[in-house]
């Protein structure tokens, strides 16, 4: 299969796949705008936050916050495209794990929604930051878990967990490689 240099691309097709981009990230940012709105509606009646409720309600309103300052077209004006979705994803991440050690663990479903993130990250970032994102979340999993288990000596197990970390980057692999080809 041949590849076309950007340069080469006539403007109307770059044009239409930025506009498919855009499209794509507004109902991505639908997504995390429900989501975060779950987490501070209902998510304590989910059985979110059981071990740290106060931490959990600090954190879900953070990341409703984060997710309506940063899903605004101003924002993407501001700071680009690339680097909005860089920060949507990482701010994720890292608020989707807070709420796992405040809920339990991975048990609590978060990686589950992770992978969503990174699949959802995987069709409108651009290039290999994907790798990097379940990269973070590899590591956001582990450290967690690892910090269960040094601190409080509850059963973890890796081998669940090492399967969840393996379905971050296959689904964020295959979002790309599917994004590459919708393109």
């Amino acid at each position: 299969m041949r590849t076309v240099s950007p340069d080469r691309v006539p403007t109307d097709v770059r044009e239409a796949t930025e506009r498919s981009r855009r499209l794509s990230l507004r109902y991505f940012n639908l997504f995390r705008l429900l989501l975060a709105g779950l987490f501070v509606v209902a998510g304590r009646e989910f059985g979110l936050g059981n071990e740290a409720p106060l931490v959990f309600n600090v954190i879900s309103i953070g990341y409703l916050a984060a997710v309506l300052a940063l899903g605004f077209p101003d924002a993407q004006r501001r700071f680009g495209v690339d680097r909005v979705i860089a920060l949507q994803a990482i701010i994720d991440i890292l608020a989707l794990s807070v709420i796992m050690w405040a809920s339990g663990g991975y048990r609590s479903g978060m990686p589950v929604l992770m992978m969503v993130i990174l699949a959802g990250a995987g069709l409108v970032a651009e290039g290999r930051m994907v790798l990097f994102f379940a990269s973070i979340a590899t590591l956001a999993v582990l450290v967690e878990n690892a910090w269960r288990l040094a601190v409080g000596g509850h059963s973890v197990d890796f081998l669940q967990v090492g399967i969840f970390c393996t379905g971050f980057f296959g689904i964020a692999l295959v979002a790309r490689l599917l994004a590459l080809r919708a393109q």
